[in-house]
């Protein structure tokens, strides 16, 4: 038992170690309070948003469900569902990088500890993420119900029983997903993209439930006779919901039973497969060198592109810097999809809000650069891009090359990888509005242009405040000052040059808009990119000096 406590006492501080300054110290030996308290603050704000919005729903569907003695069992059903759902989702990716995914993994498998014990310290994190999810839907959910019944010492009991067993239910069921997503991750040869492409879909799944979420607990509350006959089926939940809201002994004590045993034969079957899991997909095959299949490439390339090769290369190879710092890219092609597909819907809605004078002119095309300024500026590829260097920044400072090559490298990769979204987003956009060639034609360089601009603030802010004592990756995404900084000014500007471009197109043509915000970008970014050859090159030639 010591051992298992000493193990999540280790994870847990792994996981904190991020915040503020990583393991900097202040002069007077003390670590810096600020990020615990910023942390702090969000978590605070977070629980307290979720279970506002949790009381609210719990008052609508109470009113009904608990007013009515035969349907209190479906009150705690439902909201014992909606927790475990979100526990399950969530606790998914938490387990798959939290149990397979760990870079300590070999050192603590190389000392004398059992498979089980480091499984059991991880799977024991895994559950008090879940409580954090759980609290903040089951607690509001109970107090509320206070309001409309009186409570018993049977009712109570067992719902403080069942906040402590769900979570073992949703462990469970979060480690079998997570285990099959790392076994399928390890087979698969673009590692980084497939996680990208599952995580994105249960974002948007995550979006469209949050969009929807009102109107579905309205739903559920006007149909509360018709869902609970449907809930009835999911017995683990109906017999949670017995115990607390009748009284069930009985029916308790089978969910408590499905609760506690799912846990212990998952700890168990994942500790016999818990090595191999782990080791599996860490030796790649060796790489034998084929001189006929390469004697017509080129044997050198010139400094920079081999620079862009490296930073391209570098975030297609990491999901965390991917799906983070990229979440605008994805967004945009997102978009280019829902506009081609909606198209005939917003052309009537614009024409429903009386601009349909105004739509004839240029409105449409500006309307649909200043969606991809919006766009663009979730877009921070470049901003933590040096801070990405970390510990190893000395390779790229001992290259002979000029600080300024690795820059614009890094400035580069980012317009290559965002561009090309960009101008299919642009280009739908426009021709599902039904924009002029010319507008269509003009609206792509203005587009662009802004996205070379957020990749040189990017890069600019980042070389001004670089973040290089990271212990983890994520704390670099993340956490660093320039990429709040890039998101901060980026918006500013994509409302600013978004706003310009529609102004201008009312009182011109959309055309001659697009040129003339594509020329004030144009200059912007000629004097970043200067500034990016200049001072900022040799100031990240001198990093290596900190």
């Amino acid at each position: 038992m010591k051992i298992l406590f000493l193990l999540m006492r280790v994870r847990l501080l792994a996981l904190f170690s991020g915040l503020a300054m990583g393991r900097k110290k202040r002069a007077n030996g003390q670590r810096s309070k600020a990020g615990l308290i910023l942390f702090a603050f969000l978590l605070i704000y977070m629980l307290a948003a979720i279970s506002g919005l949790m009381v609210l729903f719990a008052i609508e569907i109470g009113a009904t469900a608990l007013a009515e003695p035969t349907l209190r069992w479906f009150y705690f059903a439902f909201f014992g569902v909606m927790a475990f759902g979100m526990m399950t989702i969530s606790g998914m990716f938490i387990a798959k990088g939290q149990l397979y995914d760990p870079k300590d993994n070999d050192l603590l498998l190389s000392m004398p500890l059992r498979p089980g014990q480091i499984l059991a310290s991880r799977m024991m994190l895994l559950y008090l993420s879940d409580l954090f999810f759980e609290l903040p839907i089951l607690l509001p959910a109970g107090i509320v119900s206070l309001g409309y019944v009186r409570a018993t010492f049977s009712g109570v009991l067992f719902f403080l029983l069942a906040v402590v067993l769900l979570p073992l239910l949703a462990v469970a069921l979060s480690c079998l997903l997570g285990f099959v997503l790392a076994w399928v991750t390890a087979r698969v040869r673009k590692k980084t993209l497939f996680q990208t492409i599952i995580a994105t879909a249960f974002f948007g799944l995550y979006m469209y439930g949050c969009m929807n979420l009102s109107n579905a607990i309205t739903a559920v509350a006007e149909n509360i006779g018709r869902v609970s006959r449907g809930l009835r089926y999911a017995l683990p939940f109906l017999w949670m919901g017995r115990g607390i809201g009748e009284g069930a002994w009985g029916a308790f004590g089978l969910f408590a039973l499905v609760c506690v045993a799912p846990a212990c034969l998952c700890v168990w079957l994942l500790s016999l497969s818990f090595v191999s899991i782990t080791t599996e997909g860490k030796h790649d095959n060796k790489v034998v060198y084929d001189r006929a299949k390469d004697a017509g490439r080129s044997r050198t390339s010139p400094p920079l592109g081999a620079f862009v090769k490296k930073e391209v290369a570098h975030l297609f190879g990491s999901f965390t810097y991917l799906f983070n710092a990229g979440l605008g890219i994805i967004m945009m092609i997102l978009a280019a999809v829902l506009v081609a597909v909606k198209a005939g819907d917003i052309l009537t809605a614009v024409e429903e809000t009386g601009f349909g004078e105004i739509a004839r002119g240029g409105f449409f095309s500006a309307l649909a650069v200043m969606a991809a300024f919006a766009l663009s500026s979730m877009t921070l590829i470049s901003a933590p891009s040096v801070s990405i260097e970390g510990k190893q920044i000395w390779v790229a400072l001992t290259m002979p090359v000029r600080g300024a090559v690795a820059l614009r490298a890094k400035t580069l990769a980012h317009f290559a990888v965002a561009g090309g979204p960009t101008v299919l987003f642009v280009l739908s956009a426009c021709i599902a509005l039904r924009c002029p060639v010319v507008e269509c034609v003009t609206a792509v360089p203005s587009a662009l242009l802004f996205v070379l601009l957020t990749a040189l603030t990017g890069t600019l802010f980042n070389v001004l405040w670089p973040k290089l004592d990271w212990l983890d990756e994520a704390i670099a995404v993340k956490q660093s000052g320039a990429v709040m900084v890039t998101m901060g000014v980026i918006f500013l500007a994509a409302l600013l040059f978004g706003g310009a471009t529609i102004v201008l197109s009312i009182f011109l043509s959309g055309a001659l808009a697009n040129l003339l915000v594509s020329i004030l970008l144009a200059g912007l970014c000629a004097g970043l990119w200067m500034v990016e050859e200049g001072p900022a090159g040799r100031a990240f030639e001198r990093l290596g000096n900190r």
